[in-house]
């Protein structure tokens, strides 16, 4: 490594190592490289990762080395007009590998997928051709800090996989026609055309009311009244003492009993 330069001191607890056959992918780099130099994709490479473990009060670091001494620069921090075709001929080159990965074992295309896997894009150096990757092989650590993580990582929901990710296309949508053009306005006046003139409405001759004056009954009426009221009433009142009395067993049935006593 005498030509190497290290570009990154990155600490464990902030990362999650990815897993493979039982020890974390960045202590296969050997193998790595042998893959990415079958594949023929040329100035791409991985940094080489040396790993202090964590003992006693050590959280453990990575350092990674980069295999050249020409000055890399994090790709995110140059300008953006910069950075489209830098972006484009990365990805030209992944895309190489991802095709690379059919001709491989089961084992060696897991190992290359999960090396590809990055906790984000400031993981990607360059000096304008060559392209390198620190770290690799792991994601952004969680609340749990380091931890090894032996399971399988959805690669296309990693920054580099949604980076490869074509995008989505938009169909406009359908233009419907406004329902309010269909509605008819109910207080809007109707079409005159064809239609008879409208007459204003005739007034209707309303008579008065007769002027209803106050009638006075004469005396012999008045007094033929009040003495059908009074006849009314003495029958009313008649009518109910005796049922009063036939209530409290007064009188026998057919009035020939008073008070219990038979004549």
């Amino acid at each position: 490594m005498a030509a190497s330069i290290i570009i990154l001191r990155s600490e464990l607890k902030d990362l999650s190592l990815l897993g493979l056959r039982d020890k974390p992918v960045i202590q296969q780099y050997a193998s790595l490289l042998q893959i990415v130099t079958a594949s023929g994709v040329s100035n791409f490479s991985f940094c080489e990762p040396v790993v202090r473990w964590p003992k006693n009060d050590f959280s453990g670091e990575v350092s990674w080395y980069a295999p050249q001494e020409a000055p890399l620069v994090q790709l995110v921090t140059l300008p953006p007009q910069e950075q489209d075709p830098l972006l484009q001929a990365f990805c030209d080159k992944v895309r190489h590998l991802q095709g690379f990965m059919a001709a491989l074992s089961p084992a060696e295309r897991a190992l290359l997928e999960r090396a590809l896997v990055v906790p984000d894009m400031s993981a990607l150096y360059t000096d304008g051709q060559h392209f390198i990757l620190a770290p690799w092989g792991a994601q952004a650590a969680g609340t749990g800090g380091f931890r090894i993580d032996p399971n399988q990582v959805d690669f296309t929901q990693t920054p580099i996989g949604l980076l490869l990710a074509p995008p989505e296309k938009t169909t406009p949508a359908a233009r419907t026609p406004s329902a309010s053009s269909d509605k008819k306005d109910d207080l809007a006046p109707a079409s005159t055309t064809g239609a008879p003139a409208q007459t204003e409405p005739q007034e209707i001759p309303v008579s008065p009311l007769p002027n209803l004056q106050k009638t006075e009954l004469n005396r012999p009426l008045r007094l033929m009244l009040l003495g059908l009221v009074f006849l009314i009433f003495f029958v009313l009142g008649l009518r109910a003492a005796l049922l009063i009395a036939a209530h409290a067993h007064s009188l026998s049935l057919f009035g020939y009993t008073l008070l219990g006593i038979t004549p």
